[in-house]
């Protein structure tokens, strides 16, 4: 299976333009005037270009820095023009219990655990506006940061709750929206992080830390910016390990065999949740084995070894019979027996078992909360592949439309779906359901 290059995003030029309310094309406009009024320079820029440099595929040459600065009336280090990994292919793997470690600079290796979850915090956050996540609470939470004396547990308790919150808004409404929400939390955690002293309350603070590093990730995941989810993850379990919390540890280990398995390497996947299932076996709930059981399973799909697998499986199957809610850790709330029929069914359509794949996402939707916007919608676009793979092109077509219609969803790794299930629909672009279906994506597009 081929693996797509993954980029370090330039998110400070990405932050300059949403500063000034500018679209791509209007940056690409603007650079095209200064080239000639200045220079009288004709320059081919276009909006596909401009994407390129903030998505980090390309690096722009020193004329177009230097038109940039004109733009922005700022400096190359506010631009993210000084970061050499800006523009480089970034080769994801698993070593020593980490992915790949990105450095912006050769001295963050010698950076505290803290000082780099500050920094990832600092510059994510700088491309959105932060929304509260509670309101109130969230500025009282800010003004609190400021006197680490106030770290009390019913701030920790606070700070716990807006983690939980962020995750059931991403569950209804995507990442997008809520990225800059969490950034913000991000921050405002980090903050207490700077004064605070070893204690019992510290060592939990840093373990909260570490489940917003996870939430980070995850995020990116879904924005499909493996890069920044390798910074977030591995920050995850600093924290994780400072913190003493194994558990956290164990899943989010299982974040990134996800993440290895998502980016077309499997082998590494699993190395990955060889490592979380070792530490979940005495540190973990039921609930978080079997959902590592179930990522496993995935990551074998992936490597089409079926037996391996379904044994998987099997044993996710077993643990979540077994599961006791109430003792779960707050991060797994998602997992039980719907959202393993996905996985479940997932791992179906990787081996190419489009019957038993079918039969499976049929369940998961009869099972999946109602809540979980955007695992309903993935859902529907993989069970629409399912469909596709046994030629049933308009039934296909028709939940893929299903799939796009559940508003309020800005998620790009559910449009995604969709779209990689249209390519396979190539050969029968021209019949009406295809058409409609293609008439939805561009609504959706717009």
């Amino acid at each position: 299976m081929a693996t797509s290059p993954l980029y370090l995003p330039n998110v400070r030029l990405q932050a300059q333009r949403l500063r000034r309310r500018m679209t791509q094309e209007d940056v690409a406009e603007e650079l095209q005037r200064l080239a000639w009024e200045i220079y009288r320079q004709r320059v081919a820029v276009n909006a596909n270009m401009v994407a390129k440099w903030e998505q980090g595929k390309k690096r722009p040459r020193p004329f177009y820095r230097e038109l940039f600065r004109l733009l922005h009336n700022t400096t190359d280090e506010q631009l993210g023009f000084r970061n050499p990994a800006i523009g480089s292919p970034l080769p994801v793997a698993f070593q020593d219990g980490r992915l790949e470690e990105v450095t912006a600079e050769p001295g963050d290796k010698d950076m505290t655990r803290r000082e780099l979850l500050q920094r990832a915090a600092a510059l994510a956050a700088a491309i959105f506006t932060p929304l509260d996540l509670l309101g109130e609470q969230s500025e009282r939470l800010r003004k609190s940061a400021a006197s680490p004396s106030r770290l009390d547990s019913p701030t920790l308790n606070e700070l716990a709750a807006m983690t939980a919150r962020a995750r059931r808004l991403d569950d209804r409404h995507g990442s997008r929206k809520v990225f800059a929400a969490v950034m913000a939390h991000l921050e405002t955690v980090t903050g207490f992080l700077e004064g605070s002293q070893e204690s019992p309350q510290r060592q939990r603070l840093v373990s909260i830390g570490g489940e917003v590093a996870q939430l980070a990730g995850w995020l990116s995941i879904d924005l499909r910016q493996y890069a920044a989810a390798r910074v977030y993850f591995n920050l995850g379990i600093d924290a994780a390990e400072e913190a003493d919390d194994l558990a956290l540890k164990a899943f989010i280990l299982g974040n990134i065999g996800h993440t290895l398995s998502t980016a077309g390497k499997p082998k590494q996947a699993l190395g990955a949740l060889e490592a979380a299932q070792g530490i979940a076996k005495r540190s973990a709930t039921a609930t978080t084995r079997s959902w590592l059981a179930a990522v496993e399973a995935h990551a074998q799909a992936g490597l089409g070894a079926t037996d391996a697998c379904l044994a998987a499986l099997d044993r996710a199957e077993l643990a979540v019979a077994n599961s006791e809610p109430a003792e779960d850790p707050a991060w797994i709330y998602f997992f039980d027996a719907g959202q393993l029929a996905h996985w479940k069914g997932f791992a179906h359509l990787r081996l190419g078992q489009a019957e038993a794949a079918q039969s499976t996402l049929c369940e998961t939707l009869d099972l999946l909360d109602p809540s979980f916007a955007r695992e309903r919608s993935v859902t529907l676009a993989d069970l629409a592949t399912a469909y596709i793979q046994q030629g049933e092109i308009p039934e296909g077509c028709r939940l893929a439309v299903e799939a796009l219609s559940l508003g309020g969803i800005d998620s790009p790794r559910s449009m995604q779906r969709v779209l990689d299930l249209r390519t396979r629909l190539e050969p029968w672009r021209a019949t009406a359901a295809v058409q409609d279906l293609d008439e939805h994506l561009r609504m959706t597009a717009a």
